[in-house]
């Protein structure tokens, strides 16, 4: 993550800015009372050459009356809500009386948008010298490698997913016999359009297992295809994840109407079965549909 400070374009141009880098003035008969929470010379500068980026929203709760500061903070706890940009973060802070704090903001590389949050710039009773360069380089590049460790966690349960998918649509494929090389043109595709019906029943895709079935497909039990999908549609979404396997399979095709029968494996977190099934299939526009299920 990397670190940026209103009052600090750059580490390449610290050294130049440090100067107009004090904190804006406050009150100094105040300090032995309350906590400061001020936005710093430079933001001002920025604010007008560019516009606010951050701000002070709400303390405990309840909206301030200047977002930019300076504000002051009875000492003890308080919840402190900033904007930065499009974003909102609401922190605790636990305040002492003569504390300054000043606004910072933080961006992730490659990810829109930025958050806001505090820095103390003088203790109680002290002035806090601002970090050095070095420090701050130590805290950005820590921060940075805890978000490119994020990332990598991110992008391996993505692999990983996806891994699980491939899995299951293999599995689902129909498993051939030796003699399954001698197949004719028509039986393979009645084999992959099988194949395709068990790896969107497998991924949860219910627009693609759906699409499996023809316009004019025998709806069992008397029910309308409207009542059909719907059931079909809730039993598939309601699991966390189904596995179908095709097992056995033998094809007949005569002219437009094909013939399987093969042996059923289901899966999912709440049901495991096996049994026979025979489908028919029409074609219809070069795709083979199942018009029948039994």
């Amino acid at each position: 993550m990397k670190i940026t400070r209103y009052c600090i374009a750059s580490i390449a141009v610290a050294v130049t800015l440090l100067g107009g880098c004090a904190m804006q003035p406050v009150r100094t008969d105040r300090l032995d009372k309350v906590a400061i929470i001020t936005s710093g010379n430079t933001n001002a500068k920025a604010v007008a050459r560019f516009r606010p980026i951050v701000s002070v929203v709400e303390i405990d709760g309840k909206p301030v009356d200047k977002p930019y500061g300076p504000i002051e903070l009875a000492p003890g706890p308080h919840s402190v809500t900033m904007k930065c940009g499009d974003s909102t973060k609401t922190g605790s802070m636990t305040v002492a009386a003569g504390e300054v704090y000043e606004f910072t903001f933080a961006t992730t590389p490659g990810v829109p948008g930025c958050v806001g949050s505090l820095s103390r710039v003088r203790s109680a009773g002290r002035t806090v010298k601002k970090e050095t360069e070095d420090a701050q380089v130590a805290r950005a590049r820590a921060e940075f490698d805890e978000a490119v460790k994020l990332a990598k966690e991110e992008r391996a349960k993505t692999a990983l997913a996806r891994a699980e998918l491939a899995a299951r649509t293999e599995r689902a494929k129909p498993e051939r016999a030796e003699a399954g090389s001698f197949l004719t043109p028509d039986q393979r595709e009645v084999s992959e359009a099988l194949a395709n019906w068990a790896a969107a029943w497998s991924s949860r895709d219910v627009e693609g297992y759906l699409a499996a079935y023809a316009k004019n497909f025998a709806v069992p039990r008397g029910r309308s295809r409207r009542q059909w999908e719907a059931e079909r549609r809730a039993r598939i979404v309601g699991k966390s994840w189904i596995e179908v396997k095709i097992d056995a399979l033998e094809i007949s095709v005569d002219g437009n109407i094909a013939k399987a029968r093969f042996r059923q494996s289901y899966r999912s977190n709440r049901l495991t079965e096996n049994n026979s099934k025979t489908l028919t299939l029409v074609k219809t526009n070069q795709q083979w549909l199942i018009q029948q299920e039994r």
